[in-house]
């Protein structure tokens, strides 16, 4: 593994713990050095568990692909990373694939290239709340509507038609 962040070099656990997105810093070699409580949840892998391993060989293989770790791979060196790349993946505990934008960010301290992977969850799921919401409400503001409408053609006919 290559040399070590120091969290006085960037971010302090605590300060990261705060982010309302997932947060991964990588070494130049794709190696986990910090990953913050909300990445944490939502993964439902420790960090005891990932610090130290190869990100994409062994944390998420998933993103083992030349759109992602490709990318990683072709910018890091060069501090040009930034790049931003929806991304959908299976999680055994959850019943879809969790929707993402990977945010890669380079960065250089104690002289070497590092990444910050923001990990910012897509808000699909609010998205078929708002739906499933309209829906109801539609359907409940129908029913009252039908009947209004029937009085109304109801009072209409009985005007037209002579007793």
């Amino acid at each position: 593994m290559g040399p070590r962040l120091t969290n006085s070099a960037f971010f302090s656990d605590e300060l990261a713990d705060q982010l309302p997105l997932g947060m991964v810093v990588l070494d130049r070699h794709g190696h986990v050095v910090q990953f913050n409580r909300y990445e944490e949840q939502r993964s439902r892998r420790l960090r005891s568990q990932v610090l130290g391993r190869h990100f994409f060989a062994d944390v998420a293989r998933c993103t083992d692909v030349p759109e992602v770790r490709g990318v990683f791979e072709a910018h890091i060196e060069s501090n040009t990373l930034e790049v931003d790349i929806p991304f959908a993946f299976p999680l055994a505990f959850l019943p879809t694939p969790r929707r993402v934008m990977l945010r890669f960010r380079s960065f250089e301290a104690n002289g070497q290239p590092w990444a910050n992977l923001f990990v910012e969850d897509l808000p699909e799921q609010e998205t078929v709340e708002v739906r499933q919401n309209l829906s109801l409400l539609i359907h409940d503001l129908a029913n009252p509507l039908v009947g209004v409408l029937d009085c109304a053609e109801l009072a209409r006919s009985e005007e037209t038609d002579p007793a």
